[in-house]
């Protein structure tokens, strides 16, 4: 994933310039990840529906329509997908040291690793440890149907936080917007953890949905913010050193 994450990640960053369309651009990126798990999650249930006692057949069709789907995928990439002019021209090579003491130099993007490495670990936290709430918490006999309604709401909190968080981003500023949603999300985990949810089970579901957005709020718009963060470097120094 890393090989395939990095350089993608780069290349969104020089997509666009354009302050809102950079928004834009993260919003339809985190989009379309979730909708692509959510396509995965699909494929492996229709194919296990198809071969109920048959897990090894089922898991090689399943692997099939994946490598597919991937080689699809690196065809349109090596068709479609271009860099900017600017990163044809002959820069001489930045040894990985200097590489990233440049970076670390830039005062702007430490904040933003102060901000972003602590958000994407705890954003993804309550979703991975919902399951064991239900086991230890819910004092459920049974826990499947309940357990999915809140991974389907989670899902649909997911999606409808991207327009949102896009929406408000271009309305009252990035930096407004996160820490708008951070400060919500916040409250209401932590208001949760007073709360008998065991007495009153269907209680939890409204937090299902916060959990997806605390899913998104890592992606969406500090990805955004760190282009803007790229361009305000090169506007001090005058060399594009994400490139090194």
């Amino acid at each position: 994933h890393p090989p395939t994450n990095l350089p993608t990640h780069s290349l969104t960053q020089e997509l666009t310039d354009n302050y809102h369309r950079r928004g834009q651009l993260f919003a339809l990126k985190g989009f379309l990840g979730l909708f692509g798990g959510l396509c995965g999650i699909g494929v492996q249930l229709v194919v296990y529906s198809m071969f109920p006692t048959d897990t090894l057949t089922a898991a090689t069709v399943t692997t099939a329509v994946l490598v597919a789907y991937g080689l699809f995928s690196y065809a349109l990439l090596l068709w479609g997908v271009a860099e900017k002019g600017i990163e044809r021209k002959q820069v001489p090579a930045v040894p990985f040291t200097a590489a990233v003491v440049r970076m670390l130099r830039n005062t702007t993007y430490r904040w933003y690793l102060l901000m972003k490495v602590p958000m994407t670990f705890l954003g993804q936290l309550p979703f991975q440890l919902v399951l064991l709430f239900y086991q230890n918490n819910m004092r459920m006999e049974s826990l499947s149907s309940h357990y999915l309604y809140t991974l389907a709401l989670a899902l649909v909190g997911a999606l409808l936080s991207i327009p949102l968080q896009l929406f408000l981003s271009q309305r009252f500023g990035r930096k407004q917007t996160l820490t708008g949603f951070l400060a919500v999300i916040s409250a209401v985990f932590l208001l949760s953890t007073f709360i008998p949810f065991h007495a009153a089970p269907k209680v939890i579901f409204p937090v299902g949905v916060c959990l997806g957005v605390s899913i998104t709020v890592p992606l969406v718009i500090p990805d955004a913010i760190l282009g803007d963060i790229i361009d305000l470097d090169e506007l001090r120094t005058g060399t594009r050193r994400q490139q090194s």
